[in-house]
């Protein structure tokens, strides 16, 4: 079964950052890792391993059924390197959701931490 993520945090425009990155992220407990994707989160992964690993965000077909840019091409994989952190911005749901969830598929999941952040624009 996926590992459905939660916003480790939301962020809003204010300049707050964040001290430690990888200390926030869970252990990977399955290589299927999802969340509830507006647009405004960022997924992250720590390569804890002394390989590296890939990360795959999975294409959504368009509403019509068919690939956007007609194929499998629509994926987009990073390779992390050992010991480093990798990430995917702000994925468009329209590109990347199926039923709201927007999924990342790894090839291993040993060593491997991950989570979600929200960014949450707001006007003060």
């Amino acid at each position: 079964m996926a590992q459905l993520l939660e916003p480790i945090a939301v962020l809003d425009g204010r300049g707050v950052g964040v001290a430690d990155l990888q200390a926030a992220l869970a252990a990977a407990t399955d290589t299927t890792t999802q969340w509830r994707n507006t647009g405004r989160e960022i997924w992250y992964a720590s390569n804890g391993d002394a390989a590296p690993q890939t990360a795959t965000l999975q294409a959504s077909p368009t509403r019509f059924g068919r690939p956007i840019n007609g194929g499998a091409g629509d994926d987009q994989a990073i390779t992390i390197p050992a010991g480093e952190v990798g990430f995917f911005p702000f994925a468009l749901p329209e590109m990347f959701n199926v039923a709201g969830l927007a999924t990342v598929e790894l090839d291993a999941i040993t060593g491997m931490s991950v989570g979600v952040y929200r960014y949450v624009p707001t006007l003060r």
